[in-house]
């Protein structure tokens, strides 16, 4: 794989890496920085300048699928988001239209047992004094809701 990115280092856009750091650090050396490294499951999802309407409900719904699929319980789930401003009008009313079709009535979503409320709100606080961060969908606690216990027998 090293002499194959090394071949093709000036056609690469950009190499999406899980592994080592040494073999990191020598991906980003080969490719001039153009790689994007999981950094211990906390997968970033950049969406840069190059927007082309042609892709925006296909990109819309790779990121929803990425943060969302499997309730984001998979260890490349996307944890955040960074949009370039060429994409902003278009694709962020998609994206919420889509996640705001999740739910824990259909299943498309689900609980979180391992957060309390405070230390969610704390987080997404926290989020939100990133400048331009904005929460599209959400935002409010779930309240008064049960789940039918598992019988064993």
């Amino acid at each position: 794989m090293g002499k194959l990115i090394s071949d093709a280092s000036d056609k690469i856009r950009m190499v999406q890496f899980t592994g080592s750091c040494e073999v990191a650090e020598r991906i980003a050396a080969d490719t001039n920085g153009k790689v994007r490294v999981e950094d211990a499951g906390f997968d970033w999802k950049l969406i840069g300048p190059d927007y082309d309407p042609s892709w925006s409900d296909y990109v819309a719904w790779q990121c929803d699928e990425d943060a969302y699929n499997a309730s984001g319980q998979k260890c490349s789930a996307q944890s955040i988001l960074f949009v370039h401003k060429n994409w902003e009008q278009d694709l962020l009313p998609k994206l919420k239209q889509l996640a705001e079709r999740r739910k824990l009535e259909n299943l498309s979503i689900g609980p979180v047992l391992t957060w309390n409320n405070d230390q969610m709100f704390n987080h997404i606080n926290s989020l939100l004094e990133i400048p331009g961060a904005t929460c599209l969908f959400g935002g409010q606690s779930l309240n008064l809701i049960t789940f039918q216990k598992s019988m064993v027998l």
